[in-house]
């Protein structure tokens, strides 16, 4: 298992299948967990989780909710209503 965080800034409110409710602008926590597939004569890797992390909207609490979110609807949710890519701290220039 192996397990990659960033951090995924939206410039405007978002909303995704997996989240109730519109999402505020700002800087969220995001985990892409990833295991390992036996049996190839390479090394390779399966995505198993991509997890976003909200916060709680009570001001007394540090808890804070997490969000299992489809990784085919992902990507197009970085995308701005102007056509260009919300920053997510990485680059996929090269990809």
């Amino acid at each position: 298992m192996r397990t990659a965080e960033t951090a995924i800034t939206f410039r405007h409110p978002f909303v995704l299948t997996a989240l109730e409710a519109t999402q505020l602008a700002g800087t969220y926590r995001l985990v892409v967990e990833e295991e390992e597939i036996p049996g190839l004569s390479f090394v390779a890797f399966r995505r198993t989780a991509t997890l976003l992390h909200l916060p709680t909207l009570s001001a007394t609490s540090d808890t804070h909710q997490v969000v299992n979110v489809d990784p085919v609807e992902w990507p197009p949710s970085w995308r701005r209503t102007d056509g260009t890519r919300a920053s997510s701290g990485r680059d996929d220039s090269k990809k």
